[in-house]
């Protein structure tokens, strides 16, 4: 398919403005996908799995798969040089709405302060107990 030149231009130019963020220890999907991408300011992550990474394996745990979502959730932080408060929206995809409660101790913990929360969507998914995707602003745009 071909697109007319302008429109070529304008997806080349948008493609050399976005930057991959590839967290190291953090299971990646099956899919050429990286763990999070950076636009300008914005970083927008992938689906933030509750597997560990040199298993593979999703523990039958929900305490344990929260701690790894929780702790792969840092990993891309880290990777992006962004920090929890600039942290805007956090989507949790859960199994069971109970899967909910055992994320509220690495919540406080990441941000104790509820003033500065940000956003905190679940929907009901298929699959683990918990996954999440999240969206933050980058200091590094």
């Amino acid at each position: 398919m071909t697109l007319e030149p302008s429109l070529d231009e304008h997806f080349n130019k948008v493609r050399r403005m976005v930057r991959s963020s590839i967290a190291k220890g953090f299971p990646h999907h099956n899919d050429p996908a990286p763990g999070a991408a950076i636009l300008r300011d914005l970083l927008d992550t992938t689906v933030i799995l509750s597997r560990d990474h040199e298993t593979g394996v999703c523990p039958a745990s929900k305490g344990r798969q929260v701690t790894l979502c929780s702790a792969h959730f840092s990993k891309i932080l880290n990777a992006a040089n962004v920090y929890s408060q600039d942290v805007v929206r956090v989507q949790m995809l859960l199994r069971d709405f109970g899967a909910s409660l055992p994320i509220n101790p690495h919540w406080f913990e990441r941000t104790p302060d509820p003033q500065c929360w940000p956003t905190r969507h679940a929907i009901r998914s298929e699959g683990s107990s918990i996954q999440m995707v999240a969206t933050a602003i980058s200091t590094e745009g």
